[in-house]
């Protein structure tokens, strides 16, 4: 297991979690996963987290009636696969894996009818499932020359489309809950800010300018933008109107970065710390970390994992059928 990075603070750090693959089953050795039809967790909205304590990746419903673990084994793993990264379709129909291996990431898509790999240049900095289930955003990176895309993925047929590019680091593209239009992080020539972007409707526009940057996007609404950013406070989050306008969200003294907005828009779940976070270099790993929520306002914050934990958030998923895969109990 690895997590990249640094923590000078929260509100900047780009985050990979990683959870080294099982080899593949073998006839004694039996994955433990979700019966069909079971209706375990259908339809209700579930917390995605790495448990850096277990080196585990964990779904666990918003009320904690139920928790799964990512159990992967699959017949395509090869040495030194792991998993970095999940999300799911929004009918719950499926999910995606980040799969790397040295240099290059490729998806694997799995759900109850089986299961496709679309292999993708460069490293995978983030990516989401469209709201109609049929595109992926991912924004990637090329190693060799420092240049970001950001493109669209045909679940489907694998085929690509390139929506903008540039140097620097682009992160964690975002749909719109419409399928409209992608949110995203990007360098700017001086740090990151936040973008949009319409596929098929020409250049990306900068919503963001901000001393300290913007990071992490999600759509708290068809027309608002939640981010985090760095103050005199610690990382803290805000939301930025498509016409630019900014309000604040949250002041409290938990240090905040990478908010994402629930399935129905109405809670927010983000990562962060009351102390200083702390980073061991052998291995690299984040202290002092949880998962809280908050309402979609920023108020009513909760801490919703046990710091021991030092949870790092994923995203939220509606329960569904890609539980059936790869997925066991916990």
């Amino acid at each position: 297991m690895s997590v990249s990075g640094a923590l000078p603070h929260l509100a900047a750090v780009a985050t990979v979690v990683a959870l080294l693959l099982a080899p593949a089953c073998s006839s004694g050795d039996k994955e433990v996963s979700i019966p069909s039809g079971t209706g375990f967790a259908i339809g209700q909205p579930l917390i995605l987290y790495h448990d850096t304590l277990e080196n585990a990746i964990v779904a666990e419903a918003f009320d904690r009636s139920e928790a799964y673990t990512l159990q992967f084994k699959d017949d395509s793993a090869e040495q030194g696969d792991s998993v970095v990264n999940v999300d799911c379709a929004d009918d719950g129909s499926q999910a995606a894996y980040v799969i790397a291996n040295g240099l290059e990431d490729r998806l694997l898509i799995a759900g109850s009818e089986g299961s496709k790999t679309i292999d993708l240049p460069g490293g995978i900095r983030g990516f989401h499932w469209a709201p109609d289930g049929r595109r992926i955003a991912v924004a990637t990176v090329d190693p060799n020359t420092s240049e970001f895309r950001i493109m669209t993925v045909d679940t489907a047929s694998g085929q690509t489309e390139l929506l903008t590019s540039g140097k620097g680091l682009a992160n964690w593209p975002r749909w719109s809950p419409d399928g409209g239009a992608i949110a995203y992080d990007a360098f700017d020539g001086s740090t990151n800010q936040v973008f949009v972007v319409r596929p098929g409707e020409g250049e990306p526009e900068k919503l963001t300018n901000r001393e300290s940057g913007a990071f992490y996007p999600d759509w708290s609404s068809n027309s608002e933008i939640i981010f985090g950013s760095q103050t005199e406070n610690g990382g803290q989050l805000y939301e930025v109107a498509l016409s630019g306008a900014e309000r604040t969200l949250t002041t409290s003294d938990v240090d905040k970065t990478f908010p994402r907005s629930s399935p129905d828009r109405s809670r927010i779940a983000f990562v962060g710390t009351i102390v200083p976070p702390q980073i061991s270099t052998r291995p690299l790993v984040r202290h002092n970390v949880g998962v809280y929520t908050a309402a979609a306002d920023g108020t009513g914050e909760e801490l919703f994992t046990d710091l021991a934990k030092d949870a790092w958030l994923i995203g939220w998923c509606m329960g569904g059928d890609w539980l059936q895969t790869h997925w066991g109990r916990r």
